[in-house]
């Protein structure tokens, strides 16, 4: 189904609701990280802030918020 390649859960879970896959990447991939690089955790869009920074904040958010996605 994914091509064997690894895929990030959230597109695995709206795979079945492409509509919303879509608006999921429309979000994600001007403000986070496209998925050509999202296995790539030396990667960053921003030189300010590390991927490894990103995923700590991207983690307190969502314990903050009780989004235990």
């Amino acid at each position: 189904l994914y091509g064997g390649e690894m895929m990030p859960n959230i597109l695995r879970a709206t795979s079945l609701v492409p509509d919303e896959c879509r608006a999921v990447m429309d979000v994600a991939v001007p403000q986070y990280v496209s998925m050509d690089q999202f296995m790539n955790l030396d990667f960053s869009n921003d030189p300010s802030i590390t991927r490894t920074q990103m995923e700590l904040v991207a983690g307190r958010v969502s314990a903050i918020n009780e989004c235990f996605y």
